[in-house]
């Protein structure tokens, strides 16, 4: 039981592990594309696809390292300051945006033999397309994972609706069952009679 368990374990992992590195693949091959078409709306020459993937491959480090920077001053001033440094965390990350397009244009101006303005012009356009494609990707998966929430709720069995409250009971009692009793008026006027019988 125990080496079965450890063999599934192993599979999963095997499985997540490749399904990580194929995406890594497919986020690299996506970001030189969108980059050899921001040259293109740059006016700029577009690069080799080895020259592409050297920039981009610098660019994911700089970023890598910029925002695991970021994250840990943030940390660090949730600590120092309390929970009002939270309020920094949007100006923070406006200026990691502005740093990263600047970092990428000195890195396109190096690498494609393009003056700063162009470096400039590439980048901001290149951020752009990755922010619309971010866009893109993250609606497409709140429709996927609505659908899903509304299929599964309608493959749920209808519920018949129970009231809230337990409806009143009404004490019904029916004519046949009360004492016959002779009317009031009805006694007054037999009284005399049955008195003057009686004398």
């Amino acid at each position: 039981m125990f080496e079965t368990t450890t063999t599934m374990v192993f599979e999963i992992s095997a499985v997540m592990i490749l399904i990580l590195l194929l995406g890594l693949v497919v986020a690299l091959v996506v970001r030189m594309f969108l980059l050899r078409v921001a040259c293109i709306l740059a006016d700029v020459t577009e690069p080799t696809w080895a020259f592409a993937a050297l920039i981009v491959v610098v660019l994911v480090l700089l970023e890598g390292l910029g925002g695991l920077g970021l994250a840990y001053l943030l940390s660090y001033l949730l600590t120092v300051v309390g929970q009002s440094a939270a309020i920094l965390f949007y100006p923070g990350m406006a200026v990691f945006l502005v740093l990263v397009w600047l970092l990428g244009a000195v890195l396109c101006s190096l690498f494609l033999a393009a003056t700063y303005k162009k470096g400039l012009l590439v980048s901001g356009v290149d951020l752009l397309l990755r922010g619309l494609l971010s866009a893109l990707v993250y609606g497409l998966i709140m429709v996927a994972l609505a659908w899903w929430q509304i299929s599964s709720r309608s493959a749920l069995p209808k519920q018949t609706s129970c009231p809230t409250q337990p409806p009143p009971v009404v004490c019904r009692v029916e004519a046949a069952r009360l004492p016959q009793t002779p009317a009031f008026s009805t006694v007054l006027e037999s009284w005399p009679r049955t008195a003057f019988e009686r004398s």
